[in-house]
C-alpha cells in the first residue's frame, strides 16, 4: 500500500514527489498523474516482494523459517510476499539480514540481478 508522505499539486493537477512504505522516494517528473504515480508505486512495491521471494527461494528458506527469524509466522510472510500486507522498513532490514543481503537489493527498481 502507497503511503503519500510530500504531496505538491500544480495548476495541471501533477503531484511531484511521492514515499512509499515509508522508505522508497520517487522524484517524479510533473508530468506524472496521481494515477501514474500510484502505479508505479504498487510495481515498485511488487518488484520488492518478488524480489524477497526471489532470494529466499534462492537460498531454500521456508516463509515459516523467515518468519521465525524476522519475529512472524509463515502466513504472515506469505501475505507480505503476495501482497497482502505492507511490508513495513524495520521488517525489511530484517530480511534483508537474513537473506544475507543490503536492503537496497531488496528495493532496486528492476529485481533480482
Amino acid at each position: 500500500m502507497a503511503e503519500l508522505l510530500y504531496t505538491r499539486a500544480t495548476h495541471s493537477r501533477k503531484v511531484l514527489t511521492l514515499s512509499i512504505d515509508a522508505r522508497f522516494c520517487f522524484y517524479l517528473e510533473e508530468t506524472m498523474t496521481p494515477q501514474e504515480i500510484k502505479d508505479a508505486a504498487k510495481r515498485r512495491t511488487d518488484t520488492t516482494r518478488r524480489t524477497i521471494a526471489a532470494y529466499r527461494k534462492a537460498l531454500g528458506i521456508s516463509q515459516a523459517e523467515l518468519g521465525r527469524h524476522i519475529g512472524c509466522d509463515q502466513f504472515s510472510v506469505s501475505r507480505l510476499e503476495n501482497g497482502r500486507r505492507p511490508v513495513y522498513m524495520t521488517e525489511l532490514c530484517e530480511i534483508a539480514y537474513v537473506l544475507g543481503v543490503d536492503v537496497m537489493e531488496l528495493i532496486r527498481p528492476d529485481g533480482v540481478q
